[in-house]
């Protein structure tokens, strides 16, 4: 099957940032023509590959990810979001100058800079509306046949409903049970058979399969996806197709051959060690430059409470080995507390300090010391408490293949909720996270990290 990033429709959420790009640099090019028939803005700019010019492409970049402007689903013909968009780009303005003038000083002219500003928000504006005009016009969407009308087809069925500009339009289910056949799964018919499956992809002009059979396929179903990839469409799987819209793995949709061929080969064992060096240089740095914070956060819970400085708590893992996780202490000082007792923001057992000092999550430092330790790294599956979930949560022991992390993929994608439930969905965003692990991955959740810190959002 192909896999997702050979397909088209997802390739989307990459267009987005390349536009961009492409709007930043035709903004600094209007602006050298423009300085060439009226003169007047100063320095003249010799390239866009110039360092300069990258820098603050990468400011406005950063700065829109962390507005949460990166997603591709949202519709920015509506004003709403232009005018995030707006703000965003006059943010990154902003910032881009002040940093741009603090490292560079006067390099190019400030005049220059702001009329390139002005015409990177018009251009970046004019993008982004034809953008979400081109991909949410139906004619764009990929006509979709789903094989197999169970279970995972309509856990795929409600997602595409969940998500009305992921792109897709299920034309139709195909399924082997005779029975099912002319009957109708969330609203959209079963059309036929697999033996059908040549004559509906050209009757109702499909470009995508999408498998959605968790159990073994026989291999008169095989041979007939293998005949519809030669007819020119795309094929893929269930799972592949909602971990692209979603963000997480459906593990009741899954098994382990699947996640088997994902990782069977994988280049991931170099990134991980290139990881763990990563996050020493990036602690020590940190520890460095937050030491008069760490300091100050110190004395004041001393002078606020009696008690120890830390919090040190019995958690799990990399391969479920035990460590005790440092963080500041935000409660009044117990000799044994309950680990199974959690902390909501009205806990009449916090301290003053304590209460403040979770809003903005500065509790959570200390754990740099379970970094340069080894227990820890920046991002990773949050650690456990206990393997309370093991047995009735698929694939819950999974998280424990990396290193835990003071921040990670469910943490920002879920951020909330201590129930069963709410574990199982963050499991699927961790598995998500083991399976894509990357460096882009990791800078991801680190600049959404960013976002959720500065907008209090979560735990």
């Amino acid at each position: 099957m192909a896999i997702l990033s050979d397909f088209p429709l997802l390739r989307w959420k990459f267009v987005l940032p390349l536009g961009d790009v492409f709007s930043f640099g035709l903004s600094f090019l209007l602006c050298a023509w423009l300085d060439q028939i009226f003169g007047g803005l100063g320095t003249p700019i010799r390239s866009i590959l110039d360092l300069h010019c990258v820098f603050l492409g990468a400011v406005y970049l950063v700065i829109l990810y962390i507005a949460d402007l990166y997603d591709y689903q949202r519709d920015y013909c509506d004003l709403t979001h232009l005018l995030s968009v707006v703000l965003a780009g006059t943010s990154g303005a902003l910032a881009a100058l002040f940093i741009y003038h603090l490292l560079w000083g006067a390099s190019f002219s400030r005049k220059l800079l702001l009329l390139q500003a002005l015409v990177f928000l018009f251009l970046l504006c004019g993008w982004r509306y034809l953008f979400s005009a081109l991909l949410f016009n139906p004619r764009f969407f990929k006509r979709t046949l789903i094989v197999g009308a169970g279970n995972a087809g309509r856990r795929l069925l409600e997602i595409i409903r969940e998500h009305p500009r992921c792109g897709l339009l299920p034309v139709g289910l195909v399924d082997d049970d005779p029975a099912k056949v002319g009957t109708e799964v969330e609203g959209v018919p079963v059309l036929g058979t697999s033996q059908d499956l040549d004559h509906l992809i050209e009757r109702e002009q499909a470009s995508l399969v999408v498998v959605a059979i968790t159990h073994e396929k026989n291999p008169h179903l095989i041979n007939r996806l293998i005949q519809a990839c030669w007819q020119g469409v795309y094929l893929t799987d269930m799972p592949s197709i909602f971990e692209g819209i979603t963000g997480k793995v459906p593990t009741s949709h899954i098994t382990s051959e699947w996640l088997y061929q994902w990782n069977v080969n994988s280049t991931r064992l170099y990134y991980r060690r290139l990881k763990r060096l990563l996050d020493l240089a990036l602690a020590t740095v940190f520890f460095l430059a937050t030491l008069p914070l760490f300091l100050l956060i110190a004395l004041a819970i001393k002078l606020d409470s009696p008690g120890p400085v830390f919090f040190r708590q019995e958690r799990l893992g990399l391969d479920r080995r035990p460590f005790r996780i440092f963080k500041f202490r935000t409660m009044y000082h117990q000799e044994d507390p309950d680990p199974q007792i959690w902390t909501d923001a009205d806990d009449a057992r916090l301290t003053r300090v304590g209460r403040f000092i979770r809003r903005v999550r500065l509790d959570e430092m200390p754990q740099v010391f379970n970094i340069f330790r080894g227990e820890m790294s920046f991002i990773g599956p949050r650690p456990l408490v206990h393997c309370e979930y093991k047995e009735s949560i698929p694939y819950y022991n999974y998280r424990f293949l990396v290193r835990p992390g003071i921040t990670g993929w469910a943490q920002v994608c879920f951020p909330h909720g201590l129930a069963e439930e709410d574990t199982l969905e963050k499991v699927k965003y961790d598995i998500y996270y083991i399976k894509n692990l990357s460096f882009l991955m990791d800078a991801a959740i680190f600049l959404k990290t960013i976002r959720i810190v500065l907008f209090g959002q979560g735990r």
